[in-house]
Formats: C-alpha cells, sequence, structure tokens
C-alpha cells in the first residue's frame, strides 16, 4: 500500500476539445474516462467510443458519433426511467460483500467502489468516491457486464452522485457502512433502486425500494 494520499491533476480531451480536468489517483485512467461518459449521458454504450487511450498521463476520447451534451445532476435524475427488473439480493450476501470490500487498499486514504454480481467482483480506488465509482462502472461496462443485476458497495457514504452514476449505468442496489443522504433515499425511491446502509450492523437500514433486498 503507498504510504502517502497521491492526488494528480490529469487532463483530457474528447473528440480533441479539452474538457474539465480530473483530480485523480492517478490509475485506471480509461474505466474512469469511460465510466464518466456514460454516467454524464456524453454516451449511451461502450461501442459508441472510437478511440480511448492515455498518453504520458493524459486521456484521449474519440466518439464514433457525436456525443451527447454533459448535463446538471438534477438533470440527468429527472430524464432517468425507473430501473426495470425484478433483482433482489439477499442481505446475507451483501454483508459478505460489504467484508471484500473492505479489504487491503491499494493506496492511502481512498475511497473504495466494489460492484458485485453474477459476474464476480470489480474493485477501484479513488480519493474522490465519484471517480472511484465511475472507474468501477467503466471497468464492468467494458467486459460487457449485466448491470441490472450488479449491487454497488461503497466504503463511504451513498451520496446523490454516487446514486445518479449508478443510475445512468443501471445498477439497481447500493450499500455502505454509512448512510445515505436524504436526497438519496427520495430518489432511489423513484428510480426503483434499493439502498442497504450501515451494512454491517445487526439491521442494517434500508431505504428506496426494499422489495429489492431479500431479508430471509
Amino acid at each position: 500500500m503507498h504510504s502517502e494520499m497521491i492526488e494528480r491533476v490529469v487532463g483530457w480531451t474528447l473528440n480533441g476539445v479539452r474538457q474539465p480536468p480530473f483530480l485523480c489517483t492517478p490509475d485506471s485512467l480509461e474505466d474512469l474516462a469511460l465510466g464518466h461518459l456514460l454516467s454524464a449521458g456524453v454516451i449511451d454504450a461502450p461501442t459508441d467510443i472510437a478511440e480511448l487511450a492515455v498518453l504520458e498521463g493524459h486521456i484521449m476520447v474519440r466518439t464514433a458519433g457525436s456525443p451527447g451534451q454533459m448535463a446538471y445532476i438534477d438533470e440527468r435524475l429527472n430524464r432517468l426511467d425507473p430501473l426495470g427488473g425484478d433483482w433482489r439480493v439477499p442481505i446475507s450476501t451483501l454483508k459478505g460483500w460489504a467484508d471484500q470490500l473492505l479489504g487491503e487498499e491499494s493506496y492511502y486514504g481512498t475511497h473504495r467502489i466494489g460492484l458485485f454480481g453474477p459476474q464476480g467482483a470489480i474493485y477501484r480506488e479513488d480519493i474522490g468516491r465519484h471517480n472511484a465509482a465511475d472507474k468501477a462502472i467503466g471497468a464492468a461496462a467494458r467486459q460487457r457486464w449485466d448491470m441490472a443485476r450488479c449491487a454497488l458497495g461503497a466504503t463511504g457514504r451513498i451520496s446523490l452522485e454516487i446514486l445518479a452514476k449508478a443510475a445512468a449505468a443501471g445498477i439497481p442496489v447500493l450499500f455502505s457502512k454509512k448512510y445515505p443522504s436524504d436526497l438519496s433515499g427520495e430518489y432511489a425511491q423513484r428510480l426503483g433502486m434499493g439502498i442497504a446502509a450501515h451494512i454491517h450492523s445487526a439491521e442494517p437500514v434500508l431505504s428506496g425500494a426494499v422489495w429489492r433486498f431479500d431479508q430471509g
């Protein structure tokens, strides 16, 4: 594990146009860029990317067609439809995944995000929890995971930004050792997403679409 908190300013371009840089832990940069574009609604699928390369710490992205416009978080959330599907997950399974998530970090002082489902597990870390979420979502998208049967676990709180990224990716379940914001709970209910907070307690706090959880 690195003994200091590592943060870098990583520049990137989209179709030759400079974008606001990422302030991030400088690993899994391809996953970061892809997850960011997906969660922001700029692209709909990895196949919309014609080229994605990291050269000397700079990310270059070119899309196959005209990209969508990046929108503010409230606009992104309000244009999303409720998540479909009937996927449910036992609380006991989430507790096991939470134990795995709290494994040894690669970096000091980072947020860790895990994606879990029938395909396995993906872990990503970053100094910013939103970056870690984008990295995990980007990695799963590159591997063509079925996001509708996945849960996203966080070592920190479930903020509205984290919920919005999971919703855009089609991930119906979130869990954390901490608590969600009030807005996260409200939007989870509207979007058909379940949140399990304080997951290591004897009785985790459930919100949103609580039917997503099997408590048996």
